[in-house]
């Protein structure tokens, strides 16, 4: 099912060069941009300069224990390679490492779990976010629908022990 899920994907790569570009500029930079729009997301609802930092830690400790600790880990362990090691095919970039699970799948979705619970309208926009940015990065060749999938649970995952130990403080955030 994983491949034919994969086939079914990357059928829309290799389309044109306007439509590669677009899934390369979704797979590869708007990680960024929405990496910048979650840090003005806690900017915009903390009150104080208190609760932001406490809120930015808590999303640093989220976001380091889903990708930089526990995908790493279980990459290390499965060492999956990429589709195009598996499969005769030309990714739409080049993307080192393992392919299981998809760190940027961990990392987006851990911190669009938090979001979700601190204020739930701009975590649904995170969420939805990172979903097509795991969908761009199948599109593009990097990654099996199940590597994505292994992400979402490690993201899963890193956010329910962080927020079991560290509960963001919603008392004075702001609600817009």
């Amino acid at each position: 099912m994983d491949l034919s899920l994969f086939e079914f994907f990357y059928s829309f790569a290799h389309r044109s060069p306007f439509w590669d570009g677009f899934i390369v500029f979704f797979a590869s930079y708007v990680p960024y941009l929405l990496g910048i729009g979650i840090l003005f997301f806690v900017y915009r609802i903390s009150s104080s300069w208190k609760n932001g930092l406490y809120l930015i830690s808590v999303f640093a400790l989220t976001a380091i224990l889903s990708r930089g600790i526990l995908a790493e880990l279980i990459g290390f362990f499965s060492q999956k390679p990429r589709p195009s090691v598996f499969l005769d095919i030309a990714p739409l970039f080049l993307k080192e490492g393992f392919s299981f699970p998809s760190g940027h799948a961990a990392f987006f979705f851990a911190l669009s779990f938090f979001a979700f619970i601190v204020y739930r309208k701009w975590g649904i926009v995170f969420l939805g976010i990172s979903i097509l940015i795991g969908i761009a990065r199948i599109i593009a060749g990097v990654h099996f629908p199940v590597d994505i999938l292994g992400g979402i649970v490690v993201g899963f995952i890193s956010f329910v022990l962080v927020y079991s130990f560290l509960p963001p403080r919603l008392i004075g955030f702001r609600s817009s």
